[in-house]
């Protein structure tokens, strides 16, 4: 067998793909795995793209992982794609009481405020973990979200019912300091959140809690959902997340459609 020469966190990553690999191969394919040829596995894998759940990216993992396991048994691979045009997760809409249930249940760990944050504003992973204590401006009601190397890209709104939350997260920081941490190094002060431990801590939350499949990005996505069916603009909703087109949201259309949008009468909000 041949010895690996890839990091501990690729390692354990591949592991949960070959895990994967295992059980759903002689699902699908009717054969044992050790009696699998090239032209079994390739068949193997268009079949496994063809499921709902299958992105391009996670193919892309997969066939990574299938032919690592492979090679550590001396046996080379020639199962390369024609990877199919890559396509977002599948959109999930939440119901009210599950959105409850994974907030409820993640509510006493700093990850689990970062999750309320994507959903609530609409952030991409890496946003949420980028997030300066003075990136928030809590009288406006309005929040500076930043990209690559750290630079402002877009404003979005700020939840106020996490008012009291943020700032207890960001106590004794300056404006300029991390504000989601789980430990500090001497000299740098807070380090921010790893992403991988975001998604492991969700990861973990939604099977303990038996919600099923939530991802990051599901919470984004009901961010855009919740505000469509309200009837806001979608060039402000696109705005909020980033997009430079209110056309990017049109993933959403299926999940919105006009007989579910609430718009409320100035009457009924008046004072």
């Amino acid at each position: 067998m041949k010895r690996s020469h890839l990091s501990a966190r690729t390692e354990q990553t591949y592991a949960r793909e070959i895990k994967r690999f295992q059980s759903q191969f002689e699902k699908l394919q009717g054969i044992a795995l050790r009696d699998a040829r090239d032209q079994d596995l390739r068949s193997y894998l268009r079949r496994y793209a063809s499921l709902e759940q299958a992105t391009t990216s996670g193919l892309r993992l997969h066939v990574a992982a299938i032919k690592h396991y492979f090679a550590r048994q001396g046996r080379s691979l020639s199962v390369d794609l024609p990877y199919p045009e890559a396509r977002p997760e599948p959109v999930r809409v939440l119901a009210p009481a599950e959105l409850t249930r994974l907030f409820d249940g993640t509510r006493m760990h700093v990850c689990g405020l970062m999750l309320r944050l994507v959903y609530g504003a609409g952030l991409r992973l890496q946003e949420v973990t980028r997030i300066l204590v003075g990136d928030i401006d809590h009288e406006r009601g309005y929040m500076r979200v930043r990209g690559d190397r750290d630079l402002v890209t877009h404003t979005t709104i700020f939840p106020d019912c996490l008012r009291y939350d943020v700032i207890r997260q960001g106590q004794g920081r300056a404006s300029d300091a991390i504000l989601f941490s789980l430990r500090e190094q001497e000299g740098r002060g807070p380090l921010p959140v790893a992403r991988r431990t975001v998604q492991h801590f969700l990861s973990g939350a939604t099977a303990r809690l038996k919600l099923g499949r939530i991802t990051v990005q599901t919470l984004r996505d009901n961010f855009a959902i919740a505000l469509l069916r309200r009837g806001i603009d979608p060039r402000y909703v696109a705005s909020f997340m980033g997009y430079r087109s209110g056309r990017a949201l049109g993933r959403y259309q299926s999940a919105c459609p006009v007989d579910q949008i609430r718009i409320m009468s100035p009457l009924q909000t008046s004072d």
